[in-house]
């Protein structure tokens, strides 16, 4: 298979992942089931965020024959007081609304290890790591490190951050992508003169959202 077959199909699942995690907020409402403001899909799990602010997860029972949630990704820390999810491989992490970060699940290589001291205005779990952004902007991250992926650029400051396999990528105040970690698939090389709104790391690729509102991966 051709990298750029690779690439569109990647990009296919990126974005019917999202139209499905939209649908399933509204047939578990319309279910009676927890009414979720957010939901985020894992490798074995999905986490939801609740009206109130608490965390609401579950393990997917068979998932490309791929063995449930099991090192507790899927039981999330009690209590309300959460504004934001973000899901990855066997962990997920969440912000309250004070900016600190809360992270479950595998604590292998110290992606779950969350900066106790540390406040976050967003958060996004990678493969084997964390990132998040302190309120000025400046990036965090922590995990495995074998790519570089924990290492961003110093001195930057981002609005947005995303954490993928073994890369991350963020927005610079002005819409341009800065991307670090592993690139042997061209995931973190932005293409050059582009400036996004959004941004979003995939397990080999990366997209992001034109002003317009257009996708580039």
């Amino acid at each position: 298979m051709h990298l750029a077959d690779l690439s569109r199909r990647q990009s296919v699942r990126a974005i019917m992942a999202a139209i499905l995690a939209a649908a399933l907020i509204t047939a578990l409402t319309a279910c009676g089931q927890p009414v979720l403001t957010a939901i985020e899909g894992g490798d074995g799990h999905i986490c939801g965020l609740q009206e109130n602010g608490s965390l609401h997860c579950w393990a997917i029972k068979a998932l490309y024959n791929k063995t449930p949630a099991r090192y507790g990704e899927d039981s999330p820390p009690k209590g309300d007081g959460f504004a934001a999810i973000s899901t990855a491989f066997m962990h997920a992490c969440a912000l309250r609304v004070g900016g600190e970060a809360v992270c479950w699940g595998i604590h292998l290589d110290g992606r779950t290890q969350s900066p106790q001291q540390e406040r976050f205005t967003a958060i996004s779990a990678g493969y084997h790591h964390t990132c998040a952004l302190k309120p000025d902007g400046t990036p965090v991250c922590w995990g495995n490190n074998q790519y570089g992926q924990t290492e961003p650029p110093p001195g930057e400051t981002f609005v947005a951050i995303s954490g993928g396999s073994k890369h991350t990528c963020a927005l610079e105040p002005d819409g341009n992508p800065v991307c670090w970690g592993d690139d042997r698939d061209g995931q973190s090389t932005p293409p050059v003169g582009e400036t996004f709104t959004a941004i979003s790391s995939g397990g080999y690729f990366t997209c992001g959202l034109r002003e317009d509102g257009t996708a580039v991966c």
